[in-house]
């Protein structure tokens, strides 16, 4: 009795086997392309991210929620540094007509967390909701003490890039990618930008003075006394 391997050799000669191995092999070509593919769109997402660079090393961050949380429970308060994180969103803290800010999960543990900033002059941000993905490049300040602490005892704000208008480019330029869109590159509008500086929020909510950028805070207060906010 013949076994059903050989019921088929017999049933369908050679040329049938062959026509049955070019399509195993054309299968696995397809496979192979598709996982190529998956490659070289996962390699692009992160090429397409602006670099995130540090004056003080003079190199390109990369993620590096561990330093950040190290910051975090070490550092003094308003502690200043250039870092780059990854999480995922886990709530709004407060949603402004100029800034969002959001709390962003960069560890397992309870409190591993940081308050992140974005100045809406620098591009209008989809509604932010728990679960997104983000990636933000900017500058982190430990916030634990002082009158008006964050929630989540630091901050990463600055998450765009510099316009130039105030230093001639030589802070670091910053970003905010969401679910892989990447936003905080669009020219701000330059009175909106005077009105509503990020130096502004630090002062109004945090009690931070960054030394560079203090004339933006009477032009801000200005704007407050004057109802524009």
């Amino acid at each position: 009795m013949l076994t059903v391997r050989n019921r088929i050799y017999t049933k369908y000669p050679r040329d049938s086997y062959a026509f049955s191995s070019e399509k195993r092999i054309s299968k696995m070509v397809k496979l192979f392309g598709v996982f190529v593919a998956l490659l070289v769109v996962g390699s692009q997402a992160e090429a397409g991210l602006p670099s995130c660079w540090s004056n003080r090393t003079q190199a390109a961050l990369q993620v590096n929620n561990e330093q950040v949380l190290r910051w975090k429970k070490e550092t003094k308060n308003q502690f200043k540094d250039r870092a780059r994180v990854a999480g995922k969103v886990r709530k709004v803290v407060l949603d402004r007509p100029t800034h969002s800010q959001f709390e962003v999960v960069l560890g397992d543990a309870p409190g591993e967390s940081i308050e992140l900033i974005y100045n809406k002059s620098f591009g209008v941000l989809p509604p932010i909701q728990t679960g997104m993905e983000i990636d933000a490049c900017g500058d982190y300040i430990t916030t634990r003490g002082g009158r008006r602490p964050s929630p989540m005892g630091a901050i990463l704000h600055w998450v765009h890039f510099n316009p130039g208008d105030r230093d001639g480019g030589k802070h670091e330029n910053g970003y905010l990618a969401i679910d892989g869109v990447v936003y905080g590159q669009e020219q701000p509008n330059e009175r909106k930008l005077q009105l509503f500086s990020d130096q502004f929020i630090l002062d109004k909510f945090f009690d931070i003075t960054t030394p560079d950028f203090s004339d933006d805070l009477d032009l801000a207060q200005n704007a407050e006394s004057q109802d524009l906010l």
